[in-house]
């Protein structure tokens, strides 16, 4: 990699993360909204206590 190139590329890795955070905080706020919120509220933290547990195991 040319050198000239790095900050380019630094900003451009600080600028995707900052935009992937948003929507992942999007993600969690609107899916919820989608059903009632009795099936909203356990669909959502079932699915982020597996992905928990599978992150675990493969460890």
């Amino acid at each position: 990699m040319d050198h000239q190139h790095a900050p380019v590329l630094m900003i451009a890795v600080i600028l995707l993360s900052f935009f992937n955070l948003g929507a992942w905080g999007a993600f969690y706020t609107y899916t919820p909204e989608q059903y009632l919120t009795a099936f909203g509220t356990t669909g959502v933290g079932l699915q982020l206590r597996g992905d928990e547990s599978v992150e675990l195991i493969e460890d």
